[in-house]
């Protein structure tokens, strides 16, 4: 028989581009078993660019988010969180006016991660796909800023790249939130793979394994839309992926704000995450991927509190 061992509570909060996100976990043995999971979108990266700037409205949104997921995870016993930032504040000129309102009204630091930490706690959530390490893979994962990848070769180290190309930021530089014409998904196609042409294809990786909110989004809607695909589970192919981009470039916001499964609140950055998602997996000429159920939020649950397995109940 084992001998007991009590129960803790972690949470973390990631401040993400796109989404504020919180995930609440109960560690018991070498297990982390989710008990809650919160999202608020609260576009902290909106209008970042061209001057890196935070705007007024989105740390107002932000610190408006972290009120609402704060209340929820203080109705756990939590034993330790931690509030994480990712690209948005790694990139602003202004993250810390932001990270001192944040401890102002939570009384929590703020940690930034760098780009290669954050893509290496992708790298723990994608082993999770398959329940045991594989040896050759690449995972992605898309944020609101950024775009992670994450190489795994038999017998060496996990080796960790994020790009600065997000779905916030590809859809505000072409002003893509409505209809897309044939000219502009183009155009955005080509950014997308400019922006990732130096770093793939990568010779030794299969399987390629998707992770993020536009991958599970795609997932939800492919799923409640059986006419767009044949049944695939959590694997989706290039030709699913390219009609389905064809159709919702041609759908106006509010029609595709109307679809089974679309979350309304992600619509209008959804192609933008297909692009990518895409311009990946046609650089690595794959004709399918994996959908990964966790992120980099899990990720560091499991590097932190030194859990080896994930389970949602």
């Amino acid at each position: 028989m084992r001998n007991t061992m009590p129960q803790k509570i972690f949470a973390v909060i990631d401040l993400g581009t796109n989404t504020t996100k919180c995930t609440i976990a109960a560690h018991e043995y070498d297990t982390l078993d989710i008990r809650a999971e919160y999202i608020e979108y609260n576009r902290l990266g909106a209008g970042l660019l061209p001057k890196s700037l935070l705007s007024p409205s989105a740390m107002l949104r932000t610190l408006k988010a972290l009120e609402s997921i704060s209340k929820k995870a203080r109705s756990y016993s939590v034993e330790k969180l931690w509030m994480v930032g990712t690209m948005a504040l790694r990139t602003a000129q202004n993250s810390n006016e932001l990270i001192d309102l944040i401890t102002a009204q939570t009384d929590m630091s703020v940690e930034i991660l760098d780009a290669q930490t954050e893509a290496l706690y992708s790298y723990r959530a994608a082993q999770q796909v398959f329940g045991s390490p594989v040896e050759n893979l690449l995972a992605f994962d898309i944020g609101g800023g950024s775009t992670e990848l994450i190489v795994a070769e038999a017998g060496k180290a996990p080796e960790a790249q994020s790009i600065g190309l997000g779905i916030v930021t590809l859809t505000e530089s072409y002003k893509a939130y409505d209809a897309i014409d044939e000219t502009i998904l183009k155009t955005m196609t080509g950014h997308a793979l400019a922006s990732l042409s130096s770093h793939l294809p990568i010779t030794i990786a299969e399987p390629v394994i998707g992770m993020g909110g536009s991958v599970l989004a795609l997932r939800d809607l492919l799923q409640a839309n059986t006419n767009l695909s044949q049944k695939q589970g959590n694997v989706i192919t290039r030709k699913t992926l390219e009609n389905t981009i064809i159709l919702l470039s041609k759908m106006s916001l509010v029609d595709r704000r109307g679809l089974p499964g679309m979350d309304p609140l992600r619509a209008d950055v959804i192609i933008a995450g297909l692009i990518i998602i895409h311009s990946i997996i046609t650089l690595q000429d794959a004709d399918r991927f994996f959908v990964g159920p966790w992120g980099m939020r899990h990720g560091l649950l499991l590097n932190r509190t030194g859990a080896h397995n994930l389970i949602r109940r």
